[in-house]
């Protein structure tokens, strides 16, 4: 666990615990928030969470336990080509070029391209 947190620079003020894979859905107190280990790893997903990462969750009315790691790819890289573009890319960007969407199996949402031709990020 302590190499896990030096590689992904998580701040000493945050808590991690390996948890079971059923301690998802338990919410002990207000003071956690599960948080999948893909999540870091492959979504991006940073330590404090980015106000763009917040503000499209908060949009479409999501915890971050009901999104694909697609929607946190795409959130995440869209955050990163801000802070090495300078650019200002926002939730209308990302409102425009994706669609929220559910698996089939109606627990989880992903961000889908609307228009196959226009996708912001790419891989």
């Amino acid at each position: 666990m302590a190499n896990f947190r030096n590689h992904y620079e998580i701040p000493d003020n945050v808590a991690t615990v390996l948890a079971p894979e059923d301690a998802i859905h338990e919410c002990f107190d207000n003071d956690t928030l599960h948080i999948p280990v893909v999540v870091v790893i492959e979504g991006g997903v940073r330590f404090l969470l980015t106000t763009l990462l917040r503000q499209v969750l908060a949009h479409y009315k999501l915890s971050h336990m009901q999104v694909s790691g697609n929607f946190f790819w795409v959130v995440m890289d869209i955050n990163a080509f801000n802070e090495m573009l300078g650019t200002s890319l926002g939730l209308h960007h990302i409102h425009y070029l994706y669609s929220i969407s559910r698996t089939k199996d109606a627990l989880t949402y992903y961000l889908k391209s609307r228009d196959s031709r226009k996708k912001l990020v790419l891989e």
